[in-house]
């Protein structure tokens, strides 16, 4: 495409420069001889030589469509005035002077290819990026709509315009974020174990910590791809991490003599009313109904158990 691109240019510089460097304009004079010199050499331009050079399909802008359209119909106009035997200086001139203009059009008009090429690869799907991202890149891609636009009511404007547009338009493009992929880390907090009860209490509370981060990640609409797989290892690594309790005996004897009765029932209740203090490990046999908190609860089914109520824990 740069290469395409680089040849129509130079096929619009050469044409200017040949103009350039050709006989002076001659002033006009009913004396004189008409000179045709410089319009010889501007109708020599074949207008068909910008047809031969391959653009892609659907890749011209209306912009330099209608540079080449135009420029076709002055040349046609003014080999009209070089053929013409009747033709003054004052109309040789003007046709030099038509010419020039509109290769100069053409030049400026290829010059906005880029900017064209750029804004037709706009994305067709806003919600494969983040929202923040893909309203930047719209900001971007009006700006240089915008400026498009200004080139077909107004040609006449510097090419540096569009070269500094398109350039624009790229870096926003290119900065767009992709929606992250949370399947991973969703499949790591679906590893969340059912029974925190099992393990020490500092690392349960580190792990249910790193999956909370986890869980705003999953949920946040921005999150990059970056942030999924830092909250993921993390996550992962929490998990790794998390160690089981000691083996504390039997549910329900919280006194550890090996048998549930009644004075593990006492000791729950002076637990509860702070007249005794239990370890973790007492505290994990007390806890019978397995919900984290040692409480009347504990005590009526301990009781229950000691009198055959229930058969387990």
């Amino acid at each position: 495409m740069d290469r395409i691109f680089r040849k129509l240019l130079s096929l619009a510089a050469a044409f200017i420069l040949m103009v350039s460097f050709s006989i002076p304009l001659q002033a006009a004079d009913d004396g004189d001889t008409v000179d045709k010199t410089a319009l010889l050499d501007a109708v020599s331009i074949d207008p068909s030589m910008f047809g031969n050079v391959t653009i892609p399909e659907n890749t011209t802008g209306p912009v330099l469509i209608a540079a080449l359209d135009n420029f076709t119909a002055v040349h046609n106009d003014e080999q009209a005035v070089y053929d013409s035997a009747d033709a003054t200086q004052d109309e040789v001139n003007t046709a030099v002077n038509a010419l020039t203009k509109a290769i100069t059009t053409v030049s400026t008009a290829y010059q906005t290819q880029p900017l064209w090429w750029e804004l037709n690869r706009k994305p067709t799907d806003p919600s494969e990026y983040t929202s923040a991202s893909w309203a930047s890149y719209l900001i971007a891609w009006d700006a240089a709509n915008d400026i498009y636009e200004m080139y077909n009511n107004d040609i006449g404007l510097s090419g540096t315009f569009a070269t500094r547009a398109a350039e624009d338009l790229k870096s926003a493009r290119e900065n767009l974020v992709p929606i992250a992929n949370i399947n991973f880390l969703l499949d790591k907090m679906g590893q969340k174990p059912s029974d925190p009860t099992v393990y020490t209490e500092d690392s349960w509370a580190v792990y249910l910590a790193v999956w909370n981060a986890a869980q705003a990640a999953a949920d946040d609409p921005d999150v990059t791809q970056q942030e999924v797989d830092a909250a993921a290892g993390a996550l992962s690594d929490a998990f790794d991490a998390l160690a089981l309790k000691p083996d504390y005996g039997l549910r329900g004897d919280v006194s550890g003599d090996g048998t549930v009765d009644t004075v593990d029932v006492r000791m729950v209740l002076q637990g509860i009313v702070g007249k005794l203090t239990l370890d973790e490990g007492g505290r994990w046999r007390a806890d019978v109904s397995g919900d984290g908190v040692v409480d009347t609860t504990d005590a009526r089914l301990i009781l229950q158990y000691i009198v055959s109520k229930i058969e387990k824990f």
